[in-house]
């Protein structure tokens, strides 16, 4: 945790920024605290961890993921193999507000399903011999929308960062148990996109 984090838990106060930016080793932590309290905190708080995860390593399938689960409403309800419905990550913000920082997510979003469309129905050699495969989505793609839109409409709740500040425990709130027990399927649905599991704090997290 950064010194100004270190200040801020000393102090009984924990701001949205320490969660979002702690260390990678941290993650759990924060990850483990937000399913207590439900699926809206553990998405808002995971859905930083995957936009910084793409902008490490930004690629088409996990600009299709991030839209589709967290930012399209219409995407964010998914049933794994097994029949289970998956956690809910979709997140609450004014579309309206979003003006044209949704639009052009939009479209960038749309080229990446065109061309991961693309890819499915083409053999391995004609893909590598395209331009297509070259084309990566920017790492910034999701930065304006969530700083301006994301950040404003949904607000970790004040249990979950006085807790965090004071090391305290936090209650487990209604859902808990249907959050934890499909937290399996949606590991094996970010490990199939691309996404590192272990980096995001899915894998360590303490669950009782």
């Amino acid at each position: 945790m950064s010194g100004s984090a270190n200040a801020a838990a000393a102090n009984g106060h924990t701001s949205l920024r320490d969660v979002m930016d702690c260390p990678v080793s941290r993650r759990s932590v924060y990850l483990s605290m937000g399913l207590r309290l439900g699926e809206s905190d553990f998405a808002f708080i995971l859905y930083h961890y995957l936009v910084q995860e793409f902008r490490y390593h930004p690629n088409k399938k996990r600009a299709i993921f991030i839209y589709d689960r967290c930012l399209n409403a219409e995407g964010s309800g998914r049933v794994d193999e097994n029949g289970l419905n998956n956690i809910d990550l979709s997140l609450n913000y004014s579309r309206g507000r979003a003006g044209q920082s949704l639009s052009d997510l939009q479209d960038n979003v749309a080229q990446c399903k065109q061309l991961h469309a693309q890819y499915v129905s083409q053999s391995w050699f004609n893909w590598l011999s395209g331009s297509a495969a070259a084309t990566k989505p920017p790492a910034w793609l999701f930065d304006h929308l969530t700083e301006n839109v994301i950040d404003k409409d949904n607000q970790l709740t004040v249990s979950l960062l006085g807790n965090i500040g004071r090391g305290g425990q936090i209650a487990f709130q209604e859902g808990y148990k249907n959050a934890k027990r499909n937290l399996p399927a949606l590991k094996r649905e970010l490990a199939a996109e691309g996404f590192d599991t272990q980096r995001l704090g899915l894998d360590s997290m303490v669950l009782s």
